[in-house]
């Protein structure tokens, strides 16, 4: 915690100030000008929890949750190395290049450890993702050896529909009231004439890309998937089943 030191004054040295005749001047004692209490912190009068964990970002929660670990009463884990010791690996953002980061990093680590079990991803993307950083984990997904499990819930729109229908056949999921939107994906475009033709064509590429990875999930002919990104309407879970994009719906069972 920062300490609160007591107040202090600052003082002024001594200065002489010239009128507008030269040959005039008049010393000046400056006065004490009071300063506000200053916070003044230090490595040292920082917390334990601080000092191990680091400073808390803005969007995190205020308390870390904490997990009973099992064995002692006293074995206590952060949330995410449960989840991870449980080969879970959880995506509840817009899928940005962090997020693909830390993804992917847990989908290789995860491999390492344990190159047999499956793993589960769960996906709750509102706002969709970008195209890289999706395309990123899609890649890991299909390198490592253990078969991944897509689990859908809350929402999954526009380019995280493809991390879904990536996952492994016969393990693509998603909750009873989970909601789909497909549309097409939201690029800014800027720059001489030449450059906006660039950026235009790559993102016709990478959009063909994902429309792909659905398709070949999903068993639709491309020109549907095409066609239903025209069109954007909120789908459910249902739809999902009958359209191919997941192979079952988890209502009270636990994949």
């Amino acid at each position: 915690m920062a300490a609160l030191l007591g107040p202090q004054r600052l003082v002024l040295a001594p200065c002489t100030i010239l009128s507008a005749d030269k040959h005039q001047c008049r010393h000046v004692q400056p006065a004490r000008l009071p300063l506000r209490p200053q916070l003044h912190s230090s490595r040292n009068s920082l917390p334990r929890r601080s000092l191990l964990c680091g400073a808390r970002r803005p969007d995190s929660p205020i308390l870390e949750p904490l997990v009973h670990g099992g064995g002692h009463p006293n074995d206590f884990t952060d949330l995410q190395s449960w989840m991870l010791r449980n080969r879970i690996v959880f995506t509840g953002t817009r899928i940005d290049e962090q997020m693909a980061t830390q993804t992917v990093a847990s989908l290789l680590a995860l491999e390492a450890i344990d190159p047999v079990s499956d793993i589960k991803v769960y996906i709750n993307a509102p706002n969709g993702g970008s195209v890289y950083p999706i395309m990123a984990i899609l890649d890991t997904i299909n390198a490592i050896q253990p078969e991944v499990a897509t689990i859908a819930i809350g929402s999954c729109s526009a380019n995280a529909i493809a991390l879904l229908a990536g996952g492994s056949p016969g393990k693509r999921y998603a909750m009873k009231n989970t909601r789909f939107l497909m549309h097409h994906p939201i690029g800014i475009i800027g720059g001489g004439i030449r450059d906006v033709e660039r950026q235009i064509y790559e993102l016709q590429v990478s959009t063909e890309a994902l429309f792909t990875i659905i398709s070949n999930g999903s068993g639709q002919p491309h020109w549907r998937i095409e066609e239903l990104h025209d069109r954007p309407t909120w789908r459910d879970s249902d739809w999902a089943l009958d359209f191919g994009l997941i192979d079952g719906v988890l209502a009270d069972d636990h994949p």
